[in-house]
């Protein structure tokens, strides 16, 4: 029986509500309305602009022709100047002549006057009939463009009554389609409806049934929860007492560490009196431990290199210079020195330290901490200073234990 409240249950809390199903569809339905009225609309316009450049073309066209029309007849009327002016000369030229031998040949010169009379009347008689010619052909392209021209935009209106008897034959199959879909959509959200009533009943029956096994669970839970609170209140406390006590050991162990440096360094002064060398003078130095070397006892003293939550402590003698420094600290984190930077100052990373100073120069006291910062991969840039509190160094470690 509970299983099969349940299985109800399930099906009722996957199936959307009847409403946001119908609205979903009829978005969807105004969707492909607005999405084919778009097309519709572009095609029109798709049309309307390819007819436009047709008109536009046999427009520019016609220009064209008369232009070259206009052109040719100025050409033809310039050469028939030319050329009158050319027999002009002629015979302005031969009656010269002719006045010159007029006494010797005077009927050959009347002849050869009639002739080039009869020339020239024949030569003006043919430009005349050239000249109707041209104007007739001109006419009759002029007269065939613009009946192609009459004959296009008829078809372009016809095309466009066409189109628009198609337009008002789609609206009205998308009207009567809509309709249909309303009426559907009505009876499918009448049978949801009913469908929506009965699981409501079902679901009712269900968490009546389920509401006792829900108040025995909510009591168990509770009852765990509290025990789970008190055990993490407990591990709380204790963990807080041992990093207390963690921290507590280490300040020991460093002052502990310091005193031993000061009896070396007083140790060291002793014998350097006892020897008659003078004691070393440089004080800031003083809590530092010997170290044998070729020249006797050389101070040496350590320093704390930080970078994020990281400390290193490193051994270094007052005249090792920065390079050095950072030579030694490459054998700890494997990175070459020419890609990190050390800072005094581990707040501001407005000067570094020049690898050519040495520490004495610096001011660098003993056990002070110094900030590294590592060069940025593929990048000319350092990272900036990041330098976690020393309380939250020792959280990490823990953890880390």
């Amino acid at each position: 029986m509970a299983s099969t409240v349940m299985t109800g249950t399930t099906s009722f809390s996957s199936r959307a509500p009847p409403g946001e199903e119908t609205q979903t569809k009829l978005n969807a339905l105004s969707n492909q309305f607005d999405n084919f009225f778009g097309d519709l609309e572009e095609e029109t316009a798709v049309r309307k602009k390819a007819e436009d450049s047709r008109v536009t073309r046999i427009e520019r066209e016609l220009g064209r022709l008369e232009k070259a029309i206009n052109v040719e007849t100025r050409r033809r009327i310039e050469a028939t100047k030319a050329i009158q002016l050319q027999y002009e000369e002629k015979l302005e030229a031969m009656q010269t002549s002719f006045r010159e031998q007029i006494k010797a040949s005077t009927d050959a010169l009347r002849a050869e006057i009639r002739g080039l009379h009869d020339h020239i009347a024949r030569l003006e008689a043919r430009m005349d009939e050239e000249r109707e010619n041209r104007e007739r052909e001109i006419q009759r392209h002029n007269h065939d463009v613009l009946s192609k021209f009459d004959a296009h935009t008829k078809e372009f209106e016809i095309e466009k009554v066409t189109r628009l008897e198609r337009e008002a034959q789609l609206l009205k199959r998308i009207g009567d389609e809509a309709f249909r879909v309303q009426q559907k959509i009505a009876q499918e959200r009448i049978h949801r409806d009913g469908e929506i009533v009965q699981m409501k009943d079902e679901f009712w029956a269900a968490t009546k049934s389920r509401d006792k096994a829900d108040e025995v669970f909510k009591s168990e839970m509770l009852r765990k929860m509290g025990v789970v609170q008190r055990e993490l209140d407990v591990e709380t406390k204790a963990r807080e007492l041992s990093e207390e006590q963690l921290v507590n050991a280490i300040n020991d162990y460093t002052k502990a560490l310091q005193d031993g440096l000061r009896v070396i360094n007083r140790t060291r002064d002793a014998r350097a009196r006892a020897s008659g060398r003078p004691s070393s003078s440089r004080e800031p130095y003083a809590q530092s431990q010997p170290r044998a070397g070729l020249g006797g006892a050389v101070p040496m003293m350590y320093v704390r290199v930080k970078r994020k939550n990281q400390t290193m402590f490193v051994y270094a003698e007052p005249s090792d210079t920065v390079g050095a420094l950072k030579g030694k600290i490459e054998g700890i984190v494997q990175v070459s020195p020419a890609e990190m930077r050390l800072y005094a100052d581990t707040e501001s990373s407005a000067h570094a330290m020049a690898d050519k100073d040495t520490l004495e120069k610096l001011g660098v006291q003993p056990e002070q901490a110094l900030a590294l910062v590592f060069k940025l991969p593929g990048t000319d840039d350092f990272e900036p200073i990041e330098i976690a509190s020393d309380a939250a160094q020792l959280g990490d470690g823990e953890k880390a234990d």
